[in-house]
């Protein structure tokens, strides 16, 4: 991924409840960026297109993925919840 093609946008990001979030994407790749405001999970209402998606989970103070998951969105929209207990963490989902 070329962060040079990333320009902020907020379509693909519905409401986020219980963090600060950031939003950018180019034509095959989203990027969240959140501030949580507890340890809770944080559920995110993506909208996202019918595809399959890779999902990587990042902590970015550790600079670890936490985790990767395959998604099938099979109409648009889904609601995904981060993993709890992380301070700063960012989701790169990339259409299959």
């Amino acid at each position: 991924m070329d962060l040079g093609t990333l320009k902020p946008d907020h379509s693909f990001l519905g409401h986020v409840e219980g963090a600060f979030a950031y939003a950018m994407k180019d034509k095959k790749n989203y990027i969240v960026y959140l501030e949580p405001l507890t340890s809770d999970a944080i559920k995110l209402n993506l909208e996202l297109k019918k595809g399959n998606y890779t999902f990587e989970w990042w902590d970015i103070y550790k600079k670890e993925k936490i985790k990767t998951e395959n998604i099938k969105i099979p109409s648009k929209g889904a609601s995904v919840l981060s993993p709890a207990g992380i301070k700063g963490v960012f989701l790169k989902i990339k259409s299959l």
